[in-house]
């Protein structure tokens, strides 16, 4: 096997990244892209996204290789170069553009020292039967009075303060796929966003819902509650509120992402005879020597 060679391509090829990386449409900086060659054949490409504005400090990455040479040594080829260049721009650690689900991804990941930070677990449930159990809790929210009067619910959007997306990167550190893709950002005609809502008091944001729904089936992403509104009425109004929307429109398949560290929603979800069909986790390589002074 040849030797192979990173190059940087951003300028000739930074047009493909739409294509080769869809995930990187979220990024709000421009980001590097390399190029790996084995001789002239072009076999991988690697991306590497710096932070901007609010966004967790991290530099982000992503690879795509060529199927025949994901055990030939291109990816690991790419993100050593990538590691390289962060350490170079004094990147505070490194993380990959998207949480890793594969076998092979995992690996990769092991071998050069990520660390998992967070573990999502990916569930399937029947939107009916979720209904009946927060409709009850829900009916005990009305007749103790514990609704906030001036409460309304609109459609998935900023206020001229930006309110949703502030919250949104608190958070998760970024402006999700999910978040963005509900505020109409990737429109698209089998995907319906009219069920994702945001619900303010008084115009205050209390929290948010992210829904995109196709064929039927909606994926829940994000759910974001205020941090003044957790422990609240919030959780349960907005779950209600969106549940009833899905249900009385036939939408009665969904698919939600929920941190396992977040023992409190997994425990309501579980309630509602969710099954699990997926994990990913979220890595981070710290490099240390980057944000050291000189």
């Amino acid at each position: 096997m040849r030797s192979i060679e990173v190059r940087d391509v951003t300028r000739t090829h930074s047009a493909l990244i739409p294509s080769l990386f869809p995930g990187a449409r979220d990024v709000k900086a421009t980001p590097a892209m390399y190029a790996a060659y084995e001789g002239p054949a072009l076999i991988g490409f690697a991306l590497l996204c710096s932070p901007t504005g609010a966004e967790h400090p991290a530099y982000r990455f992503d690879l795509a290789v060529a199927p025949q040479m994901r055990r030939r040594g291109a990816a690991s080829a790419m993100l050593e170069h990538v590691i390289g260049t962060a350490r170079t721009l004094r990147a505070p650690s490194l993380r990959p553009l998207a949480p890793v689900d594969s076998e092979i991804g995992h690996k990769l990941m092991a071998r050069f020292g990520f660390a998992p930070r967070r573990r999502t677990l990916v569930f399937e449930f029947a939107f009916d039967k979720a209904f009946d159990h927060v409709d009850i809790q829900h009916h005990h929210l009305e007749v103790s009075g514990r609704l906030p009067a001036g409460l309304a619910d609109e459609p998935y959007r900023d206020n001229a303060a930006r309110d949703l997306s502030t919250l949104c990167v608190r958070e998760f550190g970024i402006l999700t796929r999910g978040h963005l893709e509900a505020c109409g950002e990737y429109p698209a005609p089998n995907a319906d966003i009219s069920h994702a809502r945001a619900f303010r008091v008084n115009g205050v944001l209390a929290g948010a819902l992210g829904i995109v729904v196709r064929d039927g089936i909606a994926a829940i992403d994000p759910l974001l509650i205020a941090p003044g509104s957790r422990n609240t009425w919030a959780f349960t109004h907005i779950i209600h509120s969106t549940l009833r929307r899905l249900v009385a429109q036939g939408c009665t398949r969904g698919v939600a992402h929920i941190h396992e560290d977040n023992t409190s929603v997994l425990a309501l979800a579980r309630r509602f005879r969710v099954r699990q069909v997926g994990a990913a986790s979220l890595y981070e390589l710290p490099l240390p020597y980057a944000s050291e002074s000189e």
